[in-house]
This record gives structure tokens, C-alpha cells and sequence, in this order.
């Protein structure tokens, strides 16, 4: 079999995929180790064929692609992903991005990344801020795994801390911290249920939320607010549903500048909002 009756063959076993055509070029190019260009001159090694396949099998049983590959692009950083750990998302990285913008026009040294999961966020900044002292909390170990791994390969100076996000703040000195950004899990229980099925292969812990789906973002608000020096910032990524509660909630507890941001798609997915000085 040659490269294009390998690759025809994986796009029709998964012609029922969303966007299957490029996931079976994905899956090509890691499978074999070049590109699709590349293998149409060469003869097929047999036992990259052999994995091939077996990729192609496993998307179409509905494994999230990110997952098969083990890594991910995230602002310009490829980060390693797996079972147990949230993928980085696109949304995410416009709260990577605006969370470095703030950072630089303020100054902020002392970064904290909570929910941190793959450290995209965390380690994004540190990345871009090298002066910066960046902390992510993650709970869970098999998440801890992929941070502590992402941190080594792409910014060693990132502390990794294996907390609970919603008890950490208790080990904080007040006014310690000059920013906190946030992707906690958001999914309300009812949500879950309509959620595309890709996302059971996602951790649980890192998507459902009890209160409605605003348990984090009430409890970290509240308990992080005197942690937070004056006129430190705090950034949440939110559900497209959530975005006025939120900003109430934070106008509620004495946060200043609380802003709902748009995302690139027109959603409501970033609220921001300072401590007053």
C-alpha cells in the first residue's frame, strides 16, 4: 500500500468524523514521522502502517485526536496532552494572550495559574515574560504528569504546585500575588449531557463545576481577593453562558475594572477585574 491509498483509506474510515480529512493527515504525518508530500516518494515502513491504522482506529471510535498524537500547539509551544488532562483550546489562548498583555503593561511579577492542567496558560506567560515568577496548581495527578512534563520541556523556572485550587489561597501570604488566571472547570451537571462526545474522553474533574457550573469562580474571587496586592488583576475563563454572573459576583465582592470580554468567534468567554488600590 502506498502513501495515498493509506491516506484515502483512513479518510474514508473516518468520513463520519468531524473535520476526518485533516485528522487522517494528522495522524499520517505522526504515524510516519514526515509529511504526507514527503511519504508519496518513499515506500511505507509496514510498522508505521500498522500504527496508522491503528490511530485512525482509535479517532474513529471517538478519541479526541490531541490525545492520539500526544501533543498540541498552544501559542506557538507544543504541549503534551493525554488521557487524564484537559486539551488546550483555542479560547484559552486569547486568555493566555490578553493575560500577558496585562501583565506587561502593569509589571506583574508574581503570576498565578489555577486549574493549570496542561500549564498552557501558566507556562505561556513565563514563556513570554521571562521575568516572571509563575506558579500553576493542578490537583490531579495524572494532570500534575503533563504539567510537571510541559513545564521541563518549555519553562523550567515555572513552579509546579499539586494543590486543591479552592484551598491553596490558604497557604498564600496576603497581597503576595501581582495577577491570578483562571480556565477552572465551568460545566454545569445539566450541561454535561449535551456535551459533544469527544468530551468523555476529557476529564470530568476538569469540566464539571457543582453551583451551576460557578463553584470556582465564587469561591476563588472570594478567597484569593486578599492575596491579590492592590490593583492586581484577576482573569477567568468562563462558559458563554456565564459571563453576567460572573461580573456581578465580582462587582458583588469590591473588584474594580470588571470587564466581559469577547472571544474571536463573538462569544462571551473572559471576564477581568482588579483589586482596588
Amino acid at each position: 500500500m502506498n502513501a495515498r491509498e493509506a491516506l484515502a483509506s483512513a479518510r474514508q474510515r473516518l468520513s463520519e468524523v468531524e473535520n476526518g480529512g485533516n485528522h487522517a493527515v494528522w495522524l499520517f504525518e505522526e504515524a510516519f514521522g514526515i509529511s504526507y508530500l514527503q511519504a508519496l516518494q518513499q515506500q511505507l515502513d509496514p510498522d508505521a502502517l500498522g500504527r496508522y491504522f491503528g490511530m485512525v482506529d482509535r479517532r474513529a471510535a471517538g478519541e479526541p485526536v490531541q490525545y492520539i498524537i500526544g501533543h498540541w500547539p498552544f501559542l506557538g509551544a507544543e504541549f503534551s496532552v493525554g488521557s487524564g488532562v484537559l486539551i488546550p483550546r483555542p479560547e484559552t489562548e486569547e486568555v493566555a494572550s490578553l493575560a500577558i498583555s496585562r501583565a506587561r503593561e502593569s509589571g506583574a511579577k508574581d503570576i498565578l495559574d489555577l486549574c493549570a492542567g496542561t500549564g498552557c496558560i501558566g507556562i505561556s506567560i513565563a514563556r513570554a515574560l521571562p521575568g516572571a515568577r509563575v506558579s500553576c496548581v493542578e490537583l490531579y495527578p495524572k494532570a500534575f504528569k503533563y504539567l510537571e512534563r510541559n513545564i521541563a520541556a518549555l519553562a523550567p523556572g515555572v513552579a509546579a504546585v499539586m494543590a486543591d485550587a479552592l484551598e491553596y489561597h490558604e497557604k498564600l501570604a496576603p497581597g503576595s500575588i501581582d495577577m491570578l488566571v483562571s480556565n477552572p472547570p465551568y460545566v454545569s451537571r445539566e450541561e454535561m449531557a449535551s456535551l459533544q462526545p469527544e468530551l468523555a474522553h476529557e476529564p470530568v474533574s476538569a469540566l464539571e463545576a457543582a453551583d451551576g457550573g460557578l463553584l470556582f469562580y465564587k469561591t476563588i474571587s472570594a478567597c484569593y481577593l486578599q492575596k491579590l496586592r492592590p490593583g492586581g488583576r484577576l482573569i477567568f475563563e468562563i462558559g458563554h453562558r456565564q459571563g453576567d454572573q460572573v461580573v456581578r459576583l465580582l462587582e458583588g465582592l469590591g473588584y474594580c475594572d470588571v470587564q466581559l470580554l469577547l472571544d474571536q468567534g463573538g462569544n462571551p468567554r473572559i471576564v477581568e477585574a482588579r483589586v482596588r488600590e
